[in-house]
């Protein structure tokens, strides 16, 4: 079941379950976290009276950016990540776009980290979610695949929502920096 996280937890999630679950490069300020409460909204996946994952999401009345998702450790592995995203789809409905980004299996430097990014792109596709063909380089870096849960919105309106949301996680500096190239 997902619960909506107040935020007056959102601090001990970020402390005990963020900073161990995403390098550091990925992970924005606790402060910045903290900042935007009115863009961002964080949800908790309870099953049996137990917490085992979490989603937090940018959005606005157009999209839902999933900024950081994730399923505790000693849970990983059991179907979680799926029950999850799955309600997830369900409650936020065919109002709304939902986006993700994952690295793009191809730039992978190791096979085991090109492994891992084929795990989690056929992961995301099995939900429903399909790479956006339309984008041909994302964000900050070349190697981000940008998900969708539909292709219906126009891309030049993605990437507008897309840069207004992003301010809520990332600094002015790095986002100088923005660029999608369709």
């Amino acid at each position: 079941m997902i619960q909506k996280l107040e935020t007056e937890h959102w601090e001990k999630l970020y402390k005990t379950h963020m900073i161990k679950d995403f390098p550091k490069n990925e992970l924005c300020a606790l402060e910045r976290f903290l900042k935007y409460t009115d863009k961002r909204v964080v949800y908790s996946f309870v099953e049996d009276g137990i917490e085992k994952a979490y989603l937090i999401t940018s959005r606005n009345d157009r999209i839902d950016l999933i900024q950081y998702f994730a399923v505790y450790e000693e849970y990983r592995q059991k179907g979680i990540g799926t029950k999850f995203l799955q309600e997830y789809r369900k409650m936020v409905g065919n109002n709304k776009t939902i986006l993700l980004e994952i690295e793009d299996p191809k730039m992978a430097n190791e096979e085991d980290e090109y492994i891992k990014r084929i795990r989690r792109k056929n992961f995301y596709e099995k939900i429903g979610f399909v790479v956006d063909d339309r984008v041909k380089e994302y964000y900050f870096y070349e190697y981000y695949l940008l998900l969708t849960s539909a292709k219906d919105m126009p891309i030049q309106e993605i990437k507008k929502q897309l840069r207004e949301l992003y301010k809520t996680m990332t600094p002015w500096y790095i986002m100088r920096k923005f660029r999608m190239e369709i």
